[in-house]
């Protein structure tokens, strides 16, 4: 039981660095309009978009763990939704062990068409993340920059997927 309150705790520090990114460095190029183009006439108001990363894990080489991270993500208006991260863990060995663990994140928004930037409504210089935009598809891209988060998902991306709304 101590082994899966660490690994819980080390999951749950894990999914909040999720959603860390880090700002564009002042010396970036900035994008060709050419060789990026960008639809401006997309509407997230009133969408919802969910996504999920699952993996069996190993953890510590002896005991087996079904990790299942979902994402959605609310756009109630133009500039502000909410991002809903359930974690389920499951140990087979030990059902007793099995864990879940929800967040809600309150977010504000900008999108440009091809990149839309979350912020914390409430610390809004404080980001979220950035995801992209695929229009081919219709899907946005949620990439996971925390290397152990990645190692026991098993990906280092959550795609998403329009499950409420219209564009």
């Amino acid at each position: 039981m101590k082994t899966t309150s660490k690994l819980l705790a080390m999951l749950l520090m894990a999914t909040t660095m999720v959603f860390a990114a880090c700002e564009k460095d002042s010396t970036d190029k900035p994008e060709n309009p050419i060789d990026n183009p960008r639809n401006e006439n997309i509407n997230l108001a009133e969408t919802s978009w969910e996504g999920m990363a699952e993996s069996d894990y190993l953890y510590q080489g002896r005991v087996n763990i079904h990790i299942t991270c979902t994402v959605t993500l609310d756009f109630n208006d133009a500039t502000a939704g909410e991002m809903f991260m359930n974690v389920d863990i499951e140990v087979p060995q030990d059902p007793s062990a099995n864990q879940n663990q929800n967040e809600t994140f309150p977010f504000t928004y900008t999108f440009n068409g091809k990149t839309c930037t979350l912020r914390d409504a409430n610390k809004p210089t404080e980001l979220l993340s950035e995801i992209q935009y695929n229009a081919a598809n219709k899907t946005f891209t949620m990439t996971i920059e925390d290397a152990a988060t990645v190692e026991m998902l098993g990906t280092n991306t959550i795609v998403l997927h329009l499950t409420r709304g219209t564009l």
